[in-house]
């Protein structure tokens, strides 16, 4: 009998599986980052590859000279620290504004570019603008989503993450996207 710890552990790593049938999402996706906006939002039901459309996108990101910084996701269970604490693994005393934050964080960020490619079709501007990608976005407290709009509408950074419908996302990201800064992608169910 095997066991299910064993069958796991026979598997081939993820990463290295191909994605079929979803290049033209991926593909569409790098066009949306790549031209500059405020960034994407992958939408829809838990278990339809949300999360490895994102990383093959962040691979191919890779590829054009530019570096995306993967954040780690939202805890799911309550916690009183924020995500940005959670993130930075230092707590931010309430009577701290979300400006204040924002640039702290974008002190510390790397610029986006880690290459001068020629075959980069990346702009020298869009290329210095740090991409963070991020799952299950819906799970960002209000504080850290407001810290994510501001660097988001001061074009200080390009957001990539994954959003389930249901809750669907923060307020102040919701704003973002009403407001034309993020474009909402519906993922579509896997093709069977």
């Amino acid at each position: 009998m095997v066991s299910h710890g064993s069958l796991l552990q026979s598997l081939p790593p993820r990463s290295n599986w191909p994605i079929v049938g979803r290049e033209a999402d991926i593909d569409l996706l790098l066009q949306r980052l790549v031209a500059g906006g405020g960034g994407v939002i992958i939408m829809g039901a838990p278990g339809l590859g949300k999360s490895t459309v994102m990383a093959a996108v962040l691979t191919k990101i890779a590829a054009t000279g530019q570096r995306a910084i993967r954040l780690p996701a939202p805890l799911e269970r309550d916690s009183k620290a924020s995500f940005i604490e959670q993130w930075l693994g230092v707590p931010v005393p309430s009577s701290t504004s979300v400006d204040m934050v924002a640039a702290q964080i974008m002190a510390q960020l790397p610029s986006g570019a880690s290459s001068a490619s020629g075959e980069s079709e990346v702009s020298a501007e869009v290329a210095l603008t740090p991409i963070l990608a991020l799952d299950d976005i819906h799970l960002l407290d209000g504080f850290s989503a407001a810290v994510f709009r501001n660097l988001v509408e001061a074009g200080q950074i390009r957001l990539v993450a994954t959003c389930r419908e249901d809750p669907g996302l923060p307020s102040a990201l919701d704003a973002l996207w009403r407001s034309g800064h993020l474009e909402p992608e519906r993922s579509a169910s896997p093709q069977l």
